[in-house]
C-alpha cells in the first residue's frame, strides 16, 4: 500500500471509532458486556460464515457476469466488490 493509502486507512478507522464512541455515549457499558457474556456464540459463529459465503457467491457471481466484458477482470477484484458494495449500501441506506 502506498503512503497515501496508508494515511486514508488510518483515518477511516479513526473516523470510525469516533462515531462509535459518540454513539455509545449514552449507553450502559456493564448491560452491553452482560449480553455479550450472555450470548450463544456458536450462532454468532454460524452468522459471520453466512456473511462470508454470501459475499463469496456474491463474487463469483460478479465475475461469471463481468469477465466476457472485462477480460482483465481479475478474481482478486471481483471478491473486492462486494464488501464495497456493503460499505455503500450501508452509508446511503436507502438507495436501494
Amino acid at each position: 500500500m502506498s503512503r497515501k493509502n496508508w494515511l486514508v486507512l488510518i483515518f477511516m478507522i479513526l473516523a470510525g471509532c469516533g462515531i462509535l464512541a459518540y454513539s455509545m455515549r449514552d449507553q450502559n457499558i456493564h448491560l452491553i458486556m452482560l449480553e455479550l457474556s450472555q450470548m450463544n456464540w456458536g450462532w454468532f459463529l454460524v452468522a459471520i460464515v453466512c456473511i462470508c459465503l454470501y459475499m463469496g457467491l456474491e463474487g463469483v457471481v460478479d465475475k461469471i457476469f463481468i469477465q466476457d466484458r472485462y477480460p482483465d477482470f481479475s478474481w482478486k477484484d471481483a471478491l473486492r466488490l462486494p464488501p464495497i458494495e456493503q460499505l455503500f449500501n450501508g452509508i446511503t441506506p436507502f438507495s436501494t
